[in-house]
């Protein structure tokens, strides 16, 4: 997408290889080190620290287009992106954590099922979630919903109501349930 509109005009090969590099950093992340934030931290600390995450993360698209259409495609910019895959790398990690607490919700001859319909539903929402943000991001810009950057104040509203259920979770996940 054009500079001009808030993307960044990159190619198609370069999206695929910044996408791969936060993938295998993701997949390094999860790997080696959720399971010792878990047991440094504990789940909700890591599921909320993953979900924290998320406002800096949506708060820096906009700054970044503001940058990019100021100087193009400089190093302050690629910086900016690679603190947006950080970011979200850890805030990853929320997904483990909270999928901990929906297991061990469940009794203990329901937890596939619980287990298998939360990863559906985690699931669905990827799977449409990328056309409803492009929607929305596209609805913004088109008819220049707060500078062209609604998409992001949603995103940010969103997280918030997120983090304020996160601090609802308890300190630890449930013990053994019958």
């Amino acid at each position: 997408m054009p500079i001009e509109i808030g993307g960044l005009g990159l190619s198609p090969p370069d999206i695929g290889i910044i996408l791969s590099t936060y993938g295998i950093a993701t997949g390094l992340i999860q790997f080696f080190f959720f399971a010792r934030m878990v047991r440094r931290f504990g789940e909700k600390r890591v599921f909320f620290n993953g979900m924290l995450a998320t406002l800096p993360a949506f708060a820096l698209f906009p700054i970044i287009s503001i940058v990019a259409r100021r100087s193009g495609l400089s190093f302050v910019v690629w910086i900016l992106v690679g603190c947006i895959l950080t970011m979200g790398a850890f805030m990853d990690t929320s997904f483990g954590a909270v999928f901990m607490y929906i297991t061990t919700s469940a009794p203990k001859s329901s937890r596939g099922t619980a287990n298998g319909l939360s990863q559906t539903s985690a699931a669905l929402a990827r799977a449409i979630g990328p056309a409803m943000s492009t929607s929305l991001f596209s609805l913004s810009v088109q008819h220049n919903l707060l500078g062209g950057y609604m998409v992001y104040f949603i995103y940010l509203l969103l997280s918030g109501l997120a983090l304020l259920l996160a601090a609802r979770l308890p300190d630890e996940v449930w013990d053994e349930v019958a």
